[in-house]
C-alpha cells in the first residue's frame, strides 16, 4: 500500500476519534459542525475513495 495514503487513513482514522469524543464532551458540539467537515469528513472521504480505487486497480491482481 502506497505510504502516503496510509498516513491519510490514520488521519481519518484520528479525526473520527476525535470527533467522537468531541461530541461527547461538548455540549455546544452543533453549533460547529463546520469543523466536522473540515477535519474528519474532506480526509476521510479522500483516503477511503483512494483506498477503494487502490483495491480495485491493484487488489485484483494475484498470483493465480
Amino acid at each position: 500500500m502506497p505510504r502516503i495514503l496510509g498516513i491519510l487513513l490514520m488521519v481519518a482514522a484520528a479525526g473520527y476519534q476525535i470527533d467522537s469524543f468531541g461530541n461527547f464532551i461538548s455540549s455546544a458540539y452543533g453549533a460547529n459542525e463546520i469543523n466536522f467537515i473540515i477535519f474528519v469528513a474532506i480526509p476521510a472521504v479522500v483516503s477511503e475513495l483512494w483506498l477503494t480505487l487502490w483495491l480495485l486497480v491493484k487488489g485484483g491482481r494475484g498470483k493465480p
